[in-house]
């Protein structure tokens, strides 16, 4: 029962990739076929000792007998990695299970892969060649193995089959481009110092063969994409990708996210029918897990209306309210051409309407269309898509439209040079922030099948793509890339080593988080005012943000609701906060030790402002007979200036005295150049002069006698007259 369910699992893994992101079979196929004709003809030429009743038992034992096994469970399918106990030997799985003799088993494996069917293939082939005593049909066997097993993208044993294929050299040569799909595995495998080579190889061997012209310009661009991975350092890498786990990812394949608040909507298989003989397929469907903290809840079904039992459902994607999704519904049945459609559904009352299919500006006759995404700039709808429909650059492309007036989309576009290529280009997200397309390609230098690129919007159209590098790519497929508004947080799809699988550990997508390691910190925060209910929004304040690290004052916008400024890393910062009717504020905070992005949010409340008014704030002395300003009086006069600039529209009143030795008229005079003296040191230290009121009064305001009881000297009272008085006169 085990086996069968492996084989189960592993037919619809290589179904979820192909059908969903066009890695054509068609060329791969005709080659197949050249290879079986050629060695049909040349087997039926020799003499048989076959009798007719060895015929037909070996016609009846061709027959796949297969047990029925029970309906796989959708919603706790067990979730292990590939275990080295469970690795027996495909040949020795195959032997005690199939019977028949060789060229009867190679048959039965050709029908299966021409029907798609790759795992059940694999095992035929695998019967077959373990049965096989002839070195031409295991040379075939090896070659076919080494195709079916690129297909489902177990590349170690492809390589295997391909490299064991070449040490049966054939004199037609009829499987001559062995070589191409062996470096394309160990491309996907890392090993790019053999993939050049085998590549090299392979381009001059095959010079001149005009049907082989299609893999020797594919193989320059792998070399190209060789090359690139051996050179490529990077020191910094931008982002940080992580599995998400069991929660969201199945032992089948996971892909298509989108985010919508805090759920992650996507697309997942979770079973097929017990008989693997039956044709057909497996479907996914729409899924939704919440994030929350950083973890997952368990994956639910998103909805019934949405998901339909009989075809393949993917790629949903929201408008900003989240209550309009496009989503592509894939028909795989081969009768109906496995042909791809984007759908629309609206939530009227909590409920997803049925969906309606998109005009055929999206989805054009005899072609498919998929990984919708929905986007609104300058005032305009634009669908993004991608297409293989006849009219693009070659493969899939991807294409946009515009909604007209009416609602509808008008006619689609090719995104053209320099993102389209004559290979696969698809699943489109533009960031609209940023005004930066994301995508996938096959068709510029990777450092494996699929990688990411990022292209940026210009005036003129679009920027040369670049690659996102590692570890966003891997040397296998990665796509379906997508982010947040901010940049900061987003998902992609891969096979890469690490993912949830029952067989290869490259066979199945998963989802993966994607993170920005760029921190990006920002302040935000309201503007409240205290009042006897407690506090209240205020609709007018005047708001700076001060960079006392850098020595960088900006101001910060606010309309009475919540304000938001960016910030630099390990910086001291103030936020200060003003407004005439309240006391200015300010908060100081700093941005050091923080590793990850963050929202510091500070809120800040007004208190009712202070009256100073007519209220002293300093004093300072002097010496007999003198206006010079002594050792002690810079410390007052610092008190004063601080509490100027803390309230930056108080005036002060200067007013100077003497004591009553000396005449009226000198004494006036030394008060106004005790004043003068206290002036001068304000004003030199920033304080406005506008802000200084200036009096001196000479003997006449005493406020200490200067003569005891018994008619003595009071030298006391004389110096506490001696002075300089600091009085706020305005304060609002």
């Amino acid at each position: 029962m085990k086996k069968y369910l492996l084989i189960l699992i592993l037919m619809l893994s290589a179904l979820s990739f192909e059908q969903a992101y066009g890695q054509s079979q068609e060329q791969i196929k005709g080659l197949l076929q050249e290879g079986i004709q050629a060695d049909s003809s040349e087997e039926s030429t020799k003499k048989t000792k076959i009798t007719k009743e060895k015929k037909v038992k070996a016609a009846k034992e061709a027959k796949v007998k297969v047990e029925q096994v029970t309906m796989l469970k959708e919603e706790r399918a067990p979730k292990v990695k590939v275990a080295k106990a469970e690795t027996k030997s495909l040949p020795a799985i195959v032997s005690q299970t199939y019977t028949g003799g060789a060229k009867s088993l190679m048959k039965n494996a050709d029908q299966l892969f021409n029907e798609d069917r790759l795992y059940l293939a694999n095992n035929y082939y695998s019967a077959a060649l373990d049965k096989t005593k002839k070195k031409k049909l295991k040379g075939v066997l090896n070659y076919k193995l080494g195709f079916s097993m690129f297909q489902v993208r177990d590349y170690p044993m492809s390589e295997k089959y391909f490299e064991e294929s070449l040490t049966y050299p054939a004199k037609k040569k009829k499987f001559n481009d062995a070589k191409f799909y062996l470096a394309l595995d160990y491309k996907h495998q890392a090993k790019y110092e053999k993939a050049k080579e085998s590549l090299k190889d392979f381009i001059n061997e095959t010079e001149g063969n005009i049907n082989l012209d299609y893999q020797r310009t594919k193989a320059r661009l792998e070399l190209k994409g060789c090359e690139y991975a051996l050179e490529l350092i990077v020191e910094n890498p931008a982002y940080l990708v992580t599995n998400p786990g069991d929660n969201v990812n199945g032992p089948f394949a996971d892909f298509g996210p989108e985010i919508r608040r805090n759920e992650l909507i996507y697309s997942k298989i979770t079973g097929l029918k017990a008989n693997p003989d039956d044709d057909t397929r497996a479907v996914s469907q729409l899924f939704s897990a919440e994030l929350n903290k950083d973890q997952y809840s368990y994956a639910q079904n998103f909805s019934a209306i949405l998901n339909d039992g009989n075809d393949y459902v993917c790629n949903p994607n929201f408008t900003l309210d989240g209550k309009v999704v496009y989503f592509t519904r894939c028909s795989l049945i081969k009768q109906k051409g496995n042909i791809c459609t984007i759908f629309k559904s609206e939530l009227v009352n909590g409920i997803w309407t049925s969906p309606v299919q998109l005009n055929s500006s999206i989805n054009q006759e005899n072609s498919s269309s998929s990984h919708p995404q929905l986007v609104e700039e300058d005032g305009k709808e634009i669908l993004y898509f991608t297409s293989d429909r006849a009219s693009g650059k070659g493969g899939k492309d991807i294409w946009y439209s515009t909604k007209n007036e009416n609602g509808e989309f008008g006619p689609a576009k090719n995104m053209g040079s320099p993102v389209n290529t004559k290979y696969d280009d698809l699943s489109p997200f533009y960031h609209v922030a940023t005004k930066t397309l994301y995508y996938s390609t096959d068709g510029k230098a990777t450092l494996g099948g699929l990688d990411v690129f990022k292209s940026e919007k210009v005036v003129n159209g679009w920027l040369e793509p670049v690659n996102l590098e590692t570890p966003v790519n891997s040397s296998l497929d990665d796509y379906d890339f997508i982010l947040n508004a901010n940049g900061t947080f987003g998902y992609l799809v891969s096979n890469r080593e690490g993912t949830t699988t029952l067989k290869s550990a490259t066979c199945c997508d998963d989802i993966f988080e994607v993170r920005t390691t760029q921190i990006t910190l920002s302040v935000k925060g309201l503007v409240y005012a205290e009042n006897n209910d407690g506090r209240a929004l205020i609709k007018e304040a005047v708001l700076s943000l001060k960079n006392l690290t850098e020595g960088i004052v900006e101001k910060i916008m606010y309309n009475g609701q919540s304000f938001t400024a960016p910030l630099n890393n390990e910086c001291d910062y103030e936020l200060v906060a003003s407004n005439e009717d309240f006391e200015d504020l300010s908060v100081k905070f700093n941005t050091k030790n923080i590793l990850k992005s963050d929202t510091l949010q500070y809120d800040l409340v007004f208190k009712e402002r202070k009256s100073f008014n007519n209220q002293v704030i300093g004093i300072v002395y002097y010496e007999y007979n003198q206006a010079k300003l002594t050792a002690e009086a810079p410390k007052t006069l610092e008190q004063v200036i601080t509490f100027l600039k803390e309230y930056p529209k108080a005036q002060v009143e200067v007013s100077a005295h003497t004591d009553g030795n000396g005449a009226d008229k000198y004494n006036l005079e030394l008060s106004k150049g005790r004043c003068e003296a206290a002036v001068s040191y304000l004003t030199f230290n920033g304080i406005a002069k506008d802000r200084i009121v200036k009096n001196w009064f000479g003997e006449s305001n005493p406020v200490a006698p200067e003569v005891n009881q018994d008619g003595s000297d009071n030298p006391d009272g004389r110096a506490l007259n001696r002075r300089t008085e600091f009085k706020i006169k305005a304060s609002n």
